[in-house]
């Protein structure tokens, strides 16, 4: 009997050990994995060399910003066109390099303009002077008309001679001689130093002043207009320009500014008209040609506007709006 049992007992665990061989494959961890394919896997190359100490070279590729340490403002001190840039992006430069060339042309006109006046009131002191030798003042005024003339042996000459007379009878002609000398140019100075501060309000206020002195001087209205419409006041900005090119029609920054405040106003058309002029009295002024350009693609003058862009590229190679504004419009 006790044979029998065992003999029984071992048929049991054969069975169960059957069972869980049958099953292994469901629940045995990784258990179809295990099984390799058909044929052994496939050997893989390595490659290998010996290990030697060297300097390695360190590459390393990215994104970035480059901040500067220092970055500085620069700022002419006259109102005026770049017309060369002398530096590359990035460059180093130290004190004393040229870094642009502003167009001088209207800046010698100007300096021609005052010079001429100092020359006149020069001529009338003389006279006034000759008139009456004992109004020493005189060569107070005539010392510095000598001096902005460039003379300054006669500017000294005079300054020595300066007394406390003055002309007698008082002469209406020394006061007015006074104010050609000293205002209108002090203003527009003043004027210039508000509007490089942004204080748009007294820059407009000096503007005004030097223009009643000066009404003749478009240099002197043409920044009142643009004080003007810098402050808000299209309106009074227009009105200035328009006498601008009034008084001065061969004034090409006058037409210049008229352009711009009339395309800012919608008035395309007008625009075009103003930016022609520009270019037609000075052909070398790139932003007029460039607003020029501007204006004809905006009123649909695709194949004037294409001209004036290649123009502008040909004679402006250091001005890269002409020939990317041409290559958009192509």
């Amino acid at each position: 009997m006790k044979k029998r049992t065992l003999v029984l007992g071992a048929i049991v665990v054969l069975a169960a050990a059957g069972a869980i061989v049958a099953t292994r494959g469901d629940w045995w961890p990784g258990g179809a994995v295990a099984q390799a394919p058909a044929g052994g896997p496939r050997p893989v190359s390595v490659e290998v060399a010996k290990a030697v100490k060297k300097a390695v070279p360190l590459h390393v590729e990215a994104l970035g910003t480059v901040t500067p340490i220092r970055s500085v403002a620069v700022k002419a001190r006259v109102e005026t066109v770049i017309t060369e840039v002398h530096f590359a992006d990035g460059a180093e430069v130290k004190e004393g390099d040229l870094l642009f060339t502003l167009d001088s042309r209207q800046i010698e006109a100007e300096i021609k303009r005052v010079e001429a006046v100092i020359a006149g009131a020069e001529a009338q002191l003389e006279q006034a002077l000759a008139a009456d030798p004992r109004a020493s003042m005189i060569h107070y005024s005539l010392g510095l008309a000598y001096r902005g003339l460039g003379d300054t042996a006669r500017a000294e000459a005079h300054l020595r001679q300066r007394g406390p007379v003055e002309v007698s009878p008082p002469d209406p002609l020394m006061a007015a001689l006074r104010g050609l000398i000293q205002a209108s140019r002090n203003e527009e100075e003043e004027g210039i130093r508000a509007l490089n501060a942004g204080d748009y309000a007294s820059a407009v206020a000096h503007f005004q002043k030097g223009v009643a002195l000066d009404p003749d001087n478009p240099s002197l209205r043409q920044k009142l207009g643009t004080a003007l419409s810098l402050s808000g006041d299209a309106g009074g900005a227009f009105e200035q320009l328009k006498e601008t090119v009034r008084r001065s029609p061969g004034f090409a920054q006058g037409h210049y500014s008229l352009g711009v405040l009339l395309a800012q106003g919608g008035r395309l058309p007008e625009a075009v008209d103003e930016f022609a002029a520009a270019v037609r009295l000075d052909p070398e002024f790139p932003q007029a040609r460039y607003g020029y350009a501007l204006a004809l693609a905006q009123t649909k003058r695709y194949e004037e506007a294409r001209k004036q862009l290649a123009e502008g590229a040909a004679r402006f190679p250091d001005h890269k709006e002409f020939a990317d504004a041409l290559a958009r419009l192509k």
